[in-house]
């Protein structure tokens, strides 16, 4: 080879001493594309503008520039130039290599080309506007050999072939780099599909195929974009799908709940609770019974509602009576008489918790009996309202929850129709109300759950949001509904208006601490087991009175949809930074800047959701499919736009 006839002179047209050497790379049947160094062309610019850049004496247009102080190099073009042919360009190159500079020397007022033998030396990085570095080495030359400036941009040859280019510094002889061929691929994406086959002509077949599919990848960018956003999406959902994201959330969902508008308190039921001074009070006296309650206290209170003014329509008690021989027991059945009050007691059916379960009380009538069971979830709280279980071999034959069961004869009280137990069950297995019915969870996958036991009718226990300052440290379970809660030493003394009991749901429980073991997690806090019995009934009386809404989810296809379409916006947005890439703070910023947005419109979209329409619109899932995918699409995008040219 006549290394002589390798190179072209980038020259200014105004300016003689403004010079460096440049080669072409590829031609077509019009034009040829020349590699410079980008100081090169910047030095023609300051020196007048670049309609004054030249190659030769044609004038030429830049087509690609990287930065002198990040990636050196430019590439020209100039209508075809006959006499220079493309050169062959390899990939590969080692440091301690020997090599040819093939580069313009000015010589008097004439420059002519010269070749000067050298060594790569040490290997260096150079800084580029991404993630990755651009690599290159120092050269050295013989001492008899001066290095010019005007050898910048010159070719850098190992055998026959350019692994590199050259970048001489300000200061002759000084500061000599070779800057790897692969670096094109960063400051000319739209490289001509030509020459990178050239470039990957000494490679074996393999690399050649890897080459021209990354090639295929980045032809269509936003196919590339569509692509890894849908995968990405997939492996979220498949993330979802075996659990590893519930117990989030599920976090996420109690605090969509606590974010809805406050409700109104539910004045269709009344609490009476035992409080720790109501139970002091009852054993400074002396007073002892069967339960936490003394039975002399309990009866004067169910006595006392008993009394026309007083008289409520259901009374409820959440007091195990499991006793073989009940005190109370004909008390209890003064009560469930025709035009009179309605009294239920509970019992527990058998649960992983409790093998034997709660005895039912002994000698009271069985549909007036409502089972006590909860589902609580993984992380112990309780999310779920279970209506309907089969007691099985379980002593607690009721088949009702308490909930259900008080609910019904509100109901049919109210409206004075009887509600039968065959006409309270949809064939899906709804729960069915005179003019409404909520759907149960019928599959183990629902909303953010990703596997639960589905068994008997459950449906998501729509908490009554009262307005609660949730900001401060409180017990927010002495606070449900406070103002019809009352406290059980002052209605057994009569201090508490007949009205505040009068044709309600009258619950009585136990709220101490120390003797209540049913206190449980809710999303809202802990609550103790009598106030979450009126969250049940409530929600089940004001959905048929009111058209109080239900938790809904969407179903598992929409779900579905709702993440992989973030996942695709997210890959859009990431391939749209990576292709107006500035520097790599400009990366960093709009990724980060992304990721929030995305994130913030994803959360806003979730518990608006929930606040206006009362549905559970997955969060998590959505907002990592979108953050993913934009990091690695620009992440995955630029490192093969790198890999065009070398592949490791």
């Amino acid at each position: 080879m006549d290394f002589l006839t390798t190179t072209v002179l980038v020259s200014s047209s105004t300016d003689p001493k403004t010079f460096g050497t440049g080669f072409v790379v590829y031609q077509d049947q019009e034009r040829s594309y020349v590699v410079t160094c980008a100081h090169v062309v910047e030095s023609i610019k300051k020196s007048g503008d670049l309609s004054q850049l030249q190659v030769g004496s044609m004038i030429a247009e830049v087509i690609a520039l990287g930065k002198p102080d990040e990636i050196d190099l430019a590439v020209l073009t100039v209508p075809l130039i006959l006499e220079r042919k493309a050169l062959p360009l390899q990939v590969k190159s080692e440091a301690g290599e020997t090599v040819k500079v093939t580069g313009q020397s000015l010589k008097g007022a004439a420059r002519i080309g010269k070749v000067l033998d050298g060594v790569l030396e040490e290997e260096v990085t150079f800084p580029s506007p991404g993630w990755l570095s651009v690599r290159g080495w120092q050269l050295s030359f013989q001492e008899k050999d001066k290095v010019e400036k005007g050898y910048s941009g010159g070719p850098v040859f190992v055998g026959e072939r350019v692994v590199a280019v050259a970048a001489i510094e300000e200061k002759q002889g000084v500061g000599a780099f070779a800057v790897s061929i692969n670096a094109l691929a960063l400051i000319w994406p739209e490289m001509p599909p030509e020459l990178l086959r050239s470039i990957s002509s000494a490679r074996s077949a393999p690399t050649l195929t890897v080459q021209e599919k990354i090639k295929q990848v980045l032809s269509s960018r936003w196919s590339f974009a569509i692509g890894t956003g849908t995968v990405i999406s997939f492996v979220i959902l498949l993330i979802r799908l075996m659990g590893f994201l519930e117990l989030w959330e599920l976090a996420i969902y109690d605090h969509s709940l606590r974010m809805r508008p406050s409700e109104s308190i539910d004045k269709r039921l009344a609490i009476i609770e035992a409080t720790t001074k109501d139970l002091n009070d009852q054993r400074e006296r002396n007073e002892n019974g069967k339960g936490a309650i003394s039975d002399v206290g309990l009866q004067e209170v169910l006595e006392k509602l008993s009394q026309e003014e007083f008289r409520p329509s259901v009374i409820a008690l959440d007091l195990y009576r499991d006793f073989p021989e009940d005190p109370l027991r004909d008390t209890f059945n003064q009560f469930n008489k025709e035009g009179g009050t309605d009294l239920f007691l509970i019992c527990e059916q058998s649960n992983a918790r409790n093998k034997l379960g709660v005895d039912p009380p002994s000698g009271f009538m069985p549909e007036h009996i409502g089972f006590s069971n909860a589902i609580l979830d993984e992380d112990g709280i309780l999310r779920r309202q279970l209506v309907k279980s089969n007691p099985g071999k379980s002593r607690c034959k009721s088949n009702k929850s308490l909930a259900v069961a008080v609910a019904v004869r509100y109901l049919e009280k109210l409206k004075g129709k009887t509600i039968e137990n065959d006409d309270l069950w949809s064939e899906k297995g709804d729960l069915k109300l005179p003019n409404t019915s909520i759907k149960r969870i019928s599959t183990f996958r629902f909303g953010g759950y990703a596997e639960l036991d589905s068994n008997g009718v459950q449906f998501l226990l729509n908490y009554r949001d009262e307005n609660i300052d949730k900001s401060r440290d409180i017990d927010i379970s002495q606070f449900q509904f406070e103002d019809v809660r009352f406290k059980f030493e002052d209605v057994r003394k009569g201090t508490i208006d007949a009205v505040d009991f009068k044709n309600r749901i009258v619950l009585i429980g136990i709220t101490d601490r120390t003797e209540a073991v049913d206190y449980v997690q809710t999303p809202y806090g802990e609550m103790a087991g009598v106030v979450v019995h009126a969250h049940m009934i409530s929600q089940i009386i004001s959905t048929e009175l009111d058209q109080r809404s239900q938790i809904q989810v969407w179903s598992f296809e929409r779900e579905f949809l709702w993440i992989l379409l973030w996942g695709l916006g997210g890959s859009i947005w990431g391939i749209w930074l990576i292709s107006h890439r500035k520097s790599v703070v400009w990366s960093v910023t709009g990724l980060s800047l992304g990721c929030i947005i995305g994130c913030v419109a994803v959360y806003l979209i979730g518990t608006e959701g929930m606040k206006l329409y009362t549905v559970w619109i997955p969060i998590l899932p959505p907002a990592l499919s979108w953050t993913v995918a934009g990091i690695i699409v620009n992440i995955v995008y630029y490192c093969m736009k790198s890999l065009k040219v070398e592949h490791n």
